[in-house]
């Protein structure tokens, strides 16, 4: 993409509740955020999806100086030399419906697993994936494909010059399938496999159906190269939008190439991050960067170290949350700091999934909301684990893989009553070790970021040093074998401005150390032999410098997996006192 100049940007990021406008520009000689505005997403009057974007704008509009829109509400494009208008345009949406996708490939370990891990990184709906082995029932399907009408096809396998005539024999299948298939339902067509058959797709399948191709998911053995392929089946996801979304197409043609999903965009800049060496050399665990997005209805989960990456998304109704799952309405009664029944949370989050735009109107409701969004968190990182094995998570032991910074975004985790209850649910969810720094995305800028970094690499690097990234605070996890009531760990903390003290932490804990905004500090850690705080082995301690932030610095003590009484006066009494010790 050629790279672009620009002096003013407008973002726009279409949700399945809120859009959000948001004003990017030079200040002091940096790009930064010179005003965000959020309205709900709807398609108004003659159901045209640029109803809720005009909103936003207009919202932006009334209360700041920016003039975006003419009397007639058409954008001014691009800025005059007044500073009326905007330059660009970047456009991110996690809206549906989405398109419903066949995967077809060669085993299940393989070529479908990388498949798989294509469309979990975008929001896509998987009917069914098939392997060879169904090849040797050529009519069964053929009709099955006939029967499930999918708007797209995906064939992966074979390495680099590899199960050539596996895959010839899936060629010759659909083009019978295509040959039968009614113009109007043809899908897509996505050849993602041995690059050396590309000639044969092409003479069999080119005068039948819309073909594309791109490089080979899986070129060798373990080694996945999903990046070219999701620039492609971002473009379809977003083509086939504009064809469902009436107004869509009309948003598409302000922001031309400087469009995409959110899931598209979060992961191209948490790849990016990922490439950065970690900030403190001292530790010796290999760090990285992970984000995680909790909307009205999406679940967006988005990790990298050292250039590898990975991205899943899943959507609520995904949890199945309206048939009765047991495991949901356990885990969600035991996070719930109130005396609650499953009768009582199977109501709510029933009401929820059919009415995702709705906000808690009690404590009752939004305790059991932010104990549904530990469960997605839990979740979304456990599936993420199980697409790529070098992220370590086990369910009773938590997240193992240090990441320097975990930035959260999404209504649900932004939109909570305080910052220690976002921080909770962070932390509950992923049951993090290591020492991790916490940033809130509240105006959801990452995506857009991500799209736009191709045309304007310096604007995501200025605007991730400004304010519009705010640091909820810095996590040290204490991860130990010692028993409750027992010290884990020392900290000596010493401040800018003179005030120092000493602490002990003891397990089963969780504390708050206030470091003011605008204040740096020296954090001195000294673990127990038995205790490990993420500096490389167990009983190894160090120092930390941390500035001051809206939680300073949390201490987990709580063991791994996090202890929680088994009578129900004991865990809410426990839960209620965590709430209390961060301040909520």
């Amino acid at each position: 993409m050629e790279r672009q100049f620009f002096s003013k940007l407008l973002g726009l990021d279409l949700g399945n509740v809120n859009t959000r406008a948001s004003i990017m520009g030079v200040r002091d000689e940096k790009f930064c955020l010179l005003d965000s505005e959020r309205a709900l997403t709807s398609l108004g009057q003659g159901l045209n999806l640029g109803t809720g974007a005009g909103d936003a704008m207009r919202q932006l509009q009334n209360r700041s100086s920016h003039i975006l829109l003419e009397k007639s509400g058409k954008l001014i494009m691009p800025s005059n030399s007044g500073g009326i208008g905007v330059d660009k345009v970047a456009l991110t949406t996690s809206l549906g419906p989405l398109p419903r996708i066949i995967l077809l490939g060669l085993t299940a370990s393989g070529s479908l697993q990388a498949g798989r891990n294509l469309v979990d990184s975008l929001p896509v709906t998987l009917l069914a994936s098939f392997g060879m082995d169904v090849l040797v029932n050529e009519p069964y399907i053929i009709a099955e494909l006939l029967h499930a009408l999918p708007e797209l096809l995906i064939l992966t396998g074979g390495e680099d010059a590899g199960a050539e005539q596996a895959l010839i024999r899936w060629i010759d299948v659909l083009r019978i399938y295509y040959s039968l298939a009614p113009h109007s339902i043809k899908p897509v067509f996505l050849y993602a496999g041995n690059p050396q058959l590309e000639n044969q797709v092409r003479r069999r399948l080119e005068p039948v159906a819309k073909l594309r191709i791109t490089a080979n998911l899986q070129p060798h053995v373990g080694e996945l190269d999903l990046n070219p392929a999701k620039v492609i089946l971002d473009q379809e996801i977003l083509g086939f939008l504009k064809n469902k979304l009436p107004g869509m197409a009309a948003l598409s043609a302000y922001s031309k190439d400087l469009e995409g999903t959110k899931a598209f965009g979060l992961d191209r800049m948490v790849r990016y991050l990922s490439l950065k060496s970690p900030s403190d050399q001292s530790r010796s665990k290999q760090t990285g960067v992970m984000a995680i997005d909790v909307g009205s209805v999406n679940t967006l989960i988005s990790a990298g170290i050292s250039g590898k990456s990975g991205t899943v998304v899943k959507a609520y109704w995904q949890e199945k949350v309206i048939d009765q799952n047991h495991h949901l309405l356990e885990f969600v009664q035991r996070w719930t700091g109130l005396a609650i029944t499953s009768q009582q949370i199977n109501h709510f989050l029933c009401h929820y999934a059919l009415n995702p735009w709705i906000v808690p109107e009690n404590r009752m409701e939004l305790t059991i909301m932010q104990a549904f969004t530990r469960f997605r968190i839990k979740n979304i990182v456990s599936k993420l684990a199980f697409n790529y094995p070098w992220l370590r998570y086990e369910d009773h032991k938590g997240l193992n893989t240090h990441f320097e910074s975990i930035i959260v975004s999404g209504s649900v985790l932004t939109g909570a009553p305080n910052s220690s209850q976002t921080m909770l649910m962070l932390l509950d969810g992923l049951q993090l070790q290591g020492i991790t720094t916490v940033i809130v995305d509240k105006h959801h800028l990452l995506p857009l970021l991500g799209i736009i970094a191709d045309a304007a690499p310096v604007l995501p690097v200025h605007m991730l040093g400004s304010d519009a990234f705010e640091t909820l605070g810095t996590v040290v996890t204490a991860v130990s074998d010692v028993p409750i009531g027992k010290i884990v760990l020392t900290v000596r903390v010493t401040t800018d401005a003179g005030k120092d003290y000493s602490l002990d932490i003891i397990q089963g804990e969780l504390r708050h150390l206030v470091i003011p905004k605008g204040v740096s500090a020296v954090l001195e850690f000294k673990p127990t032999q038995r205790t490990d705080i993420g500096f490389g082995s167990y009983g190894l301690g160090g120092e930390l410098r941390v500035t001051g932030s809206a939680l300073g610095v949390v201490v987990d003590a709580r063991g791994r997996p996090i202890y929680l009484p088994e009578d129900d006066d004991g865990r809410i009494e426990q839960l209620q006192r965590w709430q209390w010790m961060l301040g909520s």
